[in-house]
């Protein structure tokens, strides 16, 4: 429910964080995300029972992403904006998750917010 605490989902290298709010849903991805956790991901991203009218996408702490995790992110995010959700990605400014979507044209299909690491 919106403004309860954040929810966690641990699994073994990819830890994602989801903070409902009002106004905005933010997903927070740190670690890897591939083929054996990219249903977690996809199931963070969209969740029919709080779409919220922004869904962010946390991913500058990812450092690594795969074919399936690309595919978990963008059919999670097609969800959300169908459902009516403001969609946008935050992703470091270099590293391999930021070639892996740029690769794979995201920044088409979504708006991707470049961040320098700390």
């Amino acid at each position: 429910m919106r403004g309860e605490p954040s929810t966690r989902h641990d699994l073994n290298i990819l830890d994602v964080e989801v903070r409902d709010q009002v106004t905005e849903r933010v997903i927070v991805v740190a670690g890897e995300v591939d083929a054996a956790n990219a249903d977690q991901l996809m199931k963070a991203v969209w969740d029919e029972e709080m779409v919220a009218p922004v869904t962010v996408v946390d991913l500058s702490n990812c450092h690594f992403m795969d074919s399936a995790g690309v595919r978990a992110l963008t059919q999670g995010l097609r969800r959300s904006k169908a459902a009516g959700s403001d969609v946008r990605l935050l992703v470091a400014s270099s590293g391999s998750v930021r070639r892996v979507l740029e690769l794979c044209a995201i920044s088409d299909q979504f708006p991707i917010v470049w961040i320098d690491p700390p």
